[in-house]
């Protein structure tokens, strides 16, 4: 199954992308330039509740295969939640959910970015509101979801 095709300004498709993307970015003396990095994001993923998001791309009865079969050998079982490691789907999933984190987590905080780019559980970005802000800006983004936490890394443009 491949993802489903969105219009996105903030996924990264592959390192090419990057390299097109990077020299668009304004990056001035005092920026931060951050990676935020998604822990367990394919463990962590509440099926229940953000497949219903998704209904409105894929059919209402696949997102309920989705949400409760995992295959083990040939042997099927019950998927409590999260999006198991052997699933063809997790690529797909995880990278919707996230777009929708992001675009939801970014969408309400004070602070807005010069670059925020997404691939899977990595998320590039450039800060310029001082390293403080930042260190409340990933507070902010811890709080937004249940289950995902972030982890942050750091470097001065």
């Amino acid at each position: 199954m491949r993802p489903p095709v969105r219009k996105s300004t903030i996924y990264i498709k592959n390192f090419a992308d990057v390299e097109r993307k990077i020299p668009e970015i304004n990056i001035k003396p005092g920026d931060i330039l951050t990676s935020f990095d998604a822990i367990s994001l394919f463990t962590k993923i509440l099926l229940t509740g953000y497949l219903n998001l998704e209904s409105r791309i894929f059919p209402v009865d696949m997102c309920k295969i989705f949400e409760v079969s995992l295959v083990w050998k040939v042997d099927y079982y019950e998927q409590v939640d999260g999006v198991t490691m052997e699933s063809s789907l997790r690529p797909v999933i995880a990278k919707l959910f996230m777009e929708h984190f992001d675009k939801n987590a970014i969408g309400i905080s004070w602070y807005k970015q010069t670059a925020w780019l997404l691939y899977v559980n990595d998320t590039f970005a450039n800060w310029g509101h001082g390293m403080e802000n930042l260190n409340y800006f990933l507070q902010h983004l811890n709080r937004h979801h249940p289950s995902i936490q972030l982890t942050m890394e750091t470097e001065n443009g």
